[in-house]
């Protein structure tokens, strides 16, 4: 008899630990689908607000795999003028300074974008580079742009680099256009109708 109480007892804990691993298991396969989901969500937000800052989005509404790759572009063009891309004005054209530095690119004079404190206590080939790493982060076709490691290896080594193509969302701005165009008007007109009593 005594044997028999410790087997059904044995069967019970047996049966119960199983129970438990089960719910047990359950708990933990729910958690990690919370988990992930709240993880997903977390990723989904993360990429919006990059979106918002990122200048590449914010020019054309496209957002690439390199996306963060022309925004380095665009720092380190910034960094080496101490100029900002927003809001860049030039005597000479209407470009915004993407548009600049390509056109100091093509003719060759790259040093007149830098700022002189950069000529003065950097080495002048390391600081043109910079700029040719600039330029070739912020090219209009996002394929045609380098990968982020690619940009590492660029900027620590002497490798031969390629020649930059045109830069994606450079903006002209006429300088006759004023701030607020005037778009032709329609003539609104006005009636009244006097309805009287018979």
């Amino acid at each position: 008899m005594k044997s028999l109480f410790y087997t059904d007892i044995s069967d019970h804990v047996k049966k119960r630990s199983n129970f438990n691993k089960r719910k047990l298991l359950a708990i933990l396969l729910s958690s990690a689908v919370f988990l992930m989901g709240l993880l997903i969500v977390g990723i989904i937000l993360y990429i919006q607000k990059k979106k918002l800052r990122n200048e590449e989005y914010a020019a054309d509404g496209t957002f690439s795999m390199k996306s963060d790759v022309f925004s380095l572009g665009v720092i380190l063009l910034e960094m080496l003028s101490r100029r900002k891309n927003r809001g860049f004005r030039h005597p000479d054209h209407d470009h915004n300074l993407l548009g600049h530095a390509w056109i100091l690119w093509i003719q060759d004079k790259p040093l007149e974008l830098i700022n002189k404190t950069f000529c003065d206590s950097c080495n002048i080939s390391e600081v043109i580079r910079c700029f040719h790493v600039g330029l070739l982060c912020v090219q209009r076709v996002p394929e045609d742009r380098p990968s982020m490691s690619s940009v590492v290896l660029m900027l620590s080594s002497g490798d031969v680099l390629p020649p930059p193509k045109q830069p994606g969302f450079y903006i002209e701005r006429s300088v006759h256009e004023s701030p607020t165009r005037s778009l032709p008007c329609s003539e609104n007109t006005f009636s009244t109708t006097m309805i009287e009593a018979r």
